[in-house]
């Protein structure tokens, strides 16, 4: 990478992204049931959304590079103007991927972002594909024990294009409830391997 990477703001939205309907879609993304809402959430359970919403980042992701050819990073702009109790833990969480990653930069604006941080109460954490957002569920977060770091980097993963990993182990990001990754996990980090995804999706390759 140079030292001065060309950086892309991506007009997602993530409204944008599902602009990346009209690409080619995998067998699995075309078979899917475009009406229902995709949901990645920091929960228990199946992940049926995950891969829907993983897929469409990912062809969100192809279609800017496709128009940029060369393009090295592509920056996400968000704003958290309505999860103010949360701020300084998303500038934490934003370091975090920043720092682990290559090909995509994530960047605070006051103005519309590509993606929204909100905070309330209940419904527990996601992120929403159709509404271009992460939400914090406090509740969850104060009631349950969870590390608000990790449940922020891990919502903000999917914003990525991650899939959630539930049986995964602390050491995972993505994982959840499952394997060692209870309420006693404050891993806020992605691993290599999750690492080495994000980049692969945001590179154009």
């Amino acid at each position: 990478m140079s030292a001065h990477p060309r950086a892309l703001r991506l007009a997602l939205g993530l409204a944008a992204v599902a602009a990346a309907a009209a690409l080619p879609a995998t067998a699995e993304a075309a078979g899917a049931d475009s009406s229902r809402t995709a949901v990645a959430a920091y929960a228990q359970g199946g992940d049926a959304a995950g891969g829907d919403f993983s897929e469409l980042v990912l062809r969100a992701a192809r279609a800017k590079q496709a128009e940029q050819p060369g393009l090295q990073t592509v920056t996400l702009t968000y704003n958290d103007s309505a999860a103010p109790g949360y701020q300084e833990i998303i500038d934490a969480s934003t370091e975090i991927w920043n720092s682990s990653v290559r090909n995509v930069r994530l960047e605070e604006t006051d103005g519309e972002g590509d993606f929204l941080y909100r905070e309330g109460e209940g419904q527990g954490s996601h992120a929403s594909r159709d509404g271009g957002f992460v939400y914090l569920d406090s509740k969850q977060m104060a009631d349950e024990g969870f590390d608000p770091t990790r449940v922020v980097a891990h919502e903000t993963g999917h914003i990525l294009g991650l899939p959630d990993h539930y049986a995964g182990p602390c050491s995972e990001l993505m994982s959840g409830y499952g394997g060692g990754a209870g309420p006693d996990c404050a891993n806020s980090r992605p691993d290599a391997d999750e690492r080495a995804e994000v980049d692969r999706i945001w590179a154009g390759r």
